[in-house]
């Protein structure tokens, strides 16, 4: 297939959960790059910790490289460690980051703690990632079955994160994608109170990626919102080479084109007052949202529902759950938002 590629389009939504006052979850959408952050640490550093993460990731540009990522990663948990250091009342700050580098080769996963990458695929849900919690890995061990860990106080125990260690022990993989996959990055605000299995059925609805996200950050918040919930959704698509699809970018990306249109015409405009001798006119700048967990020895003060159980493969439903519970869209994300872009 000459002078075609993979492109993606994608779209993120994100909520303060219904248990929570803030958001301490953080996120970028940009090109073919995908990344959740969910901090710890309490309140202040875990909106610290998650900010710094996606800020030195976002620092990468449009079409960054798969070791590039890594070494994002590598850089922003020294910056989470120094943040802390000098701190007036340290925390132990830190914070779980998932990445999909979305290119012609596939999906290029780089992740630490327990936020989830998945391929979704032919009605099928598989986890790309592996959760580095306590209670994952007394399952995976056999020490605990999943049922009596869905019950155990532990489940907030983390065992890797950025700012946890000097050096970040940071899974890396890499999947085979086609048109027509799915890809879904998302914080354990969705994993833990929603099952694989009804994740899966909003997937493979008829719904486009905004839409979609808005769906899965719903249905989280109608199993009772324990914890801020963030979730990405990007389809792989095939496009000409030099050709950006113009698909769907979600609440967030439609709100970044139009501050784009809006500061083209401010800028023409202030051209001709220039020139009238009238002066010119600035532009504005915005900050993207901030993440709770608990790094080894610590939890956090609220108790999430139990964690529904997760398998390698999960099979669609032909019913999608029952709809929103009415209390209005869910606000997108307003950092760098979703995007539609050739793979890197």
């Amino acid at each position: 297939m000459d002078g075609i590629r993979l492109g993606v389009r994608g779209a993120a939504s994100t909520d303060t959960g219904r248990q929570r006052s803030n958001n301490e979850d953080a996120v970028l959408v940009r090109g073919g790059l995908l990344v959740v952050a969910d901090g710890m640490g309490g309140h202040e550093g875990g909106e610290v910790a998650s900010a710094i993460a996606i800020a030195a990731l976002e620092e990468l540009g449009d079409d960054p490289a798969e070791d590039a990522v890594v070494a994002a990663m590598i850089e922003a948990n020294a910056r989470i460690r120094a943040a802390d250091a000098t701190s007036a009342a340290p925390t132990g700050m830190g914070t779980t980051c998932t990445a999909v580098l979305v290119a012609d080769d596939g999906a290029h996963v780089a992740h630490i703690g327990d936020s989830r990458a998945y391929l979704f695929r032919d009605g099928i849900l598989t986890q790309l990632t592996r959760d580095h919690a306590l209670l994952a890995e007394m399952v995976r061990t056999g020490v605990l079955s999943a049922e009596q860990a869905s019950h155990d106080d532990r489940r907030n125990v983390i065992l890797r994160a950025l700012g946890a260690a000097e050096r970040p022990d940071i899974d890396v993989a890499t999947t085979p994608l086609c048109a027509g996959d799915r890809i879904l990055v998302c914080s354990d605000g969705l994993t833990a109170p929603v099952a694989d299995a009804d994740i899966a059925a909003v997937l493979a609805a008829a719904l486009d990626a905004a839409a979609t996200a808005d769906r899965l950050v719903r249905l989280a918040n109608e199993a009772g919102g324990p914890d801020n919930v963030t979730v990405i959704v990007a389809d792989i698509v095939h496009v000409a080479h030099g050709v950006v699809p113009g698909g769907d970018r979600g609440h967030a990306g439609r709100r970044r084109l139009a501050v784009l249109a809006g500061t083209v015409a401010v800028l023409a405009l202030a051209g001709v007052l220039a020139v009238v001798g009238i002066g010119s006119l600035g532009r504005g700048t915005q900050t993207a949202p901030s993440p709770s967990h608990s790094l080894p020895g610590q939890t956090v003060d609220e108790t999430p529902s139990p964690a529904a159980s997760s398998s390698p493969g999960v099979t669609a439903s032909p019913s999608v759950p029952a709809g929103s519970s009415g209390s209005g869209p869910v606000p997108s994300v307003p950092s760098p938002g979703g995007s539609a872009a050739p793979a890197g």
